[in-house]
């Protein structure tokens, strides 16, 4: 069972910012790594292949183009993901993360699906 654990530490101007880092350890039943490329298709979302994972505790992504993002199947209510931004939800109860690249370019896309 792979245990991950995510640190976050910030700083404004490098002065840490008080009560960070935030470090957190989870362990589940499986991790699905993930890096691949998605092709423009505005408006159609796809979802982040998560093998036997039914409940996603943790999702990572990152991608150098800008990718509208949904969470649990809802489009209506999906945010868009700037390139280069990082997404990282942890300690969650999603059963799906899909992607929509509409830039015209292919998206690189890396990402972390976890859970049991």
């Amino acid at each position: 069972m792979p245990t991950i654990k995510v640190s976050i530490l910030v700083e404004v101007d490098d002065v840490p910012v008080p009560n960070f880092p935030i470090v957190r350890r989870l362990t589940t039943q499986d991790a699905q790594p993930l890096r691949t490329t998605r092709p423009s298709n505005p408006g159609v979302f796809t979802p982040l292949p998560s093998g036997e994972i039914a409940t996603i505790a943790v999702a990572m992504l990152q991608a150098n183009q800008t990718l509208a993002v949904a969470l649990n199947n809802r489009i209506d209510a999906g945010f868009t993901m700037n390139p280069n931004g990082i997404m990282v939800l942890v300690d969650t109860a999603l059963n799906a993360v899909s992607i929509a690249n509409a830039t015209g370019s292919i998206a690189q896309v890396s990402a972390l699906i976890a859970g049991t």
